[in-house]
């Protein structure tokens, strides 16, 4: 997880990552409406039935963040969609089963 990350978890993945068990939001929206422009969310693995919208720069990292999807292998990170209405947003770890747009 990302040092001073705003941290996100439904409790429907693994919690084995430190501070997944005790977050302070339970869905993705919430955790991008909390967060200052230019911060980083960490999303907890677990699956996150919602559709996310980001209107200010963000790093939104899933639980899987920094690897590549061939060589993934722990919890992953799930959402419905995201749609992004700016620029300067990043979106790391995830696995989507809806659409995403941009």
């Amino acid at each position: 997880m990302p040092a001073g990350a705003v941290v996100v978890s439904n409790h429907t993945g693994s919690d084995s990552v430190t501070g997944c068990s005790s977050a302070a939001y339970t869905t993705i929206q919430a955790g991008v409406n909390a967060a200052s422009s230019g911060a980083t969310i960490y999303v907890c693995a677990g699956t996150y039935t919602e559709n996310v919208t980001i209107d200010e720069p963000l790093t939104l990292d899933g639980a899987e963040f920094g690897q590549g999807v061939q060589t993934r292998a722990g919890g992953e990170s799930v959402v419905s969609s995201v749609s992004i209405g700016t620029s300067n947003v990043s979106v790391d770890g995830f696995s989507f089963n809806g659409r995403t747009s941009q």
